[in-house]
């Protein structure tokens, strides 16, 4: 409401926090390429895509800038994790080959700020801008007071500190790389198979005692993070389904199962006539 004279009061104060600015690389080039309609698409999915971002990390937004965002948060941490959340939020993006992939350069800077009804400026606010202007796609940069402010603490790798000069920006700045871990694929949606394709079999599984100690230790190692092929190779035969079936998983993504021989029976007539697996097949498992 305002006075009398019609007069809006102003609200302002002075507050330490973490501002971070976030930007599309090559925006102008992406919309030559792909039109102005698709462009701003784009752009927006991306500002959803940063907005779920910032508040997953209690951050607050404060306003967006183009083809950037400003955004607040009360401490370095939070607004740590969230330029790595933001980062690897474009890069799952580039994982299906049928989007237009979205790159981002961010920075952040921490310090005293003015806030005049919900805007935020000064020296820190600056230099943020600045810094985000001069990191490289896919980058985050931050000012040295934020990774002091951050420490050992949360895990967050930076790079030495090294002084840059900045636009409009008198001083050289102490600036390092944040070294965000590449986002994880999405999690696959779990196979129910056939009661007679699963784990719990009724059928006794006979002999190979080594070659069953290789197929767990490959499965141990794709559990650990790593992948494994694992090639079954024998003279066709009954037995051959239930080594796949008896295994410690059925079908995996990271793990491809791959046997070879010349049987034509199909998986049905298999199940028709149960299975036991043989001392005699597989004759060979080779892991690689």
């Amino acid at each position: 409401m305002g006075d009398a004279s019609g007069h809006v009061p102003v609200t302002s104060s002075t507050v330490t926090a973490t501002i971070v600015f976030t930007d599309i690389v090559a925006s102008t080039a992406l919309m030559g390429r792909i039109g102005e309609e698709k462009a701003e698409h784009l752009r927006r999915e991306h500002f959803d895509l940063l907005s779920e971002a910032i508040d997953a990390h209690d951050g607050r937004l404060v306003k967006t800038l183009g083809d950037g965002i400003m955004a607040v948060f009360d401490g370095a941490m939070p607004a740590l994790a969230f330029a790595v959340a933001a980062q690897q939020a474009m890069q799952r993006r580039t994982m299906n080959p049928d989007v237009e992939p979205i790159r981002i350069r961010v920075a952040l800077c921490a310090g005293e700020c003015d806030v005049v009804d919900g805007d935020y400026f000064g020296p820190t606010v600056v230099q943020a801008a600045r810094l985000c202007a001069a990191a490289e796609p896919d980058q985050i940069l931050v000012s040295d007071m934020v990774r002091m402010l951050a420490g050992s603490r949360g895990g967050f790798e930076f790079s030495s500190p090294e002084s840059r000069e900045l636009k409009s920006i008198t001083e050289p700045v102490a600036v390092s790389v944040l070294q965000w871990p590449p986002a994880a694929d999405e999690p696959v949606a779990e196979v129910v198979f056939p009661p007679r394709l699963g784990v719990g079999s009724p059928f006794a599984f006979v002999g190979r005692i080594d070659e069953r100690q290789h197929l767990e230790d490959a499965w141990k190692h794709v559990v650990a993070g790593g992948r494994r092929t694992v090639l079954l190779s024998g003279d066709p035969a009954w037995g051959r389904p239930p080594w796949r079936a008896r295994s410690p998983t059925p079908a995996t993504t990271k793990v491809l199962w791959w046997s070879t021989g010349a049987a034509t029976r199909t998986w049905e007539s298999r199940i028709s006539h149960g299975w036991r697996c043989s001392a005699s097949w597989p004759r060979t498992i080779t892991t690689g």
